[in-house]
């Protein structure tokens, strides 16, 4: 049907908001919201863990992905390029540190730096 006034060509991609209601139905904001959060979340990391910064900015730079094809080709190419990502600055990181990595379980507080006081964990 012409209900937007142009014609779809066969085996075009949803897109984002299409693909994520085909897959969670009337959960759909809340998957957005959880995404939406993952990409805080990363950014957040970012800001204080050198490794995660490759990592936020394959995210933002694989987000176009998810306008022009959807879900399943935005996860696999994160996964594709993140994880040795990760796992390179891993790496470097304990190399860095003389042996001993810290990778948090748990996100910190990301306030000012304050070199006698030890970060809080929420």
């Amino acid at each position: 049907s012409r209900t937007v006034g142009w014609t779809p060509p066969f085996g075009a991609a949803p897109g984002i908001i299409g693909d994520i209601w085909l897959e969670f139905g009337y959960f759909a904001p809340l998957a957005m919201y959880l995404f939406g959060f993952l990409y805080g979340r990363v950014w957040r990391i970012a800001k204080v863990q050198d490794q995660y910064k490759l990592l936020y900015i394959l995210m933002v730079a694989l987000s176009v992905y998810l306008v022009t094809q959807g879900l399943e080709a935005w996860t696999f190419r994160v996964i594709m390029f993140g994880a040795p990502l990760l796992i390179i600055g891993w790496i470097a990181g304990k190399r860095r540190r003389g042996g001993s990595s810290y990778l948090p379980a748990r996100a910190q507080s990301y306030g000012p730096a304050w070199p006698n006081r030890r970060p809080t964990v929420r």
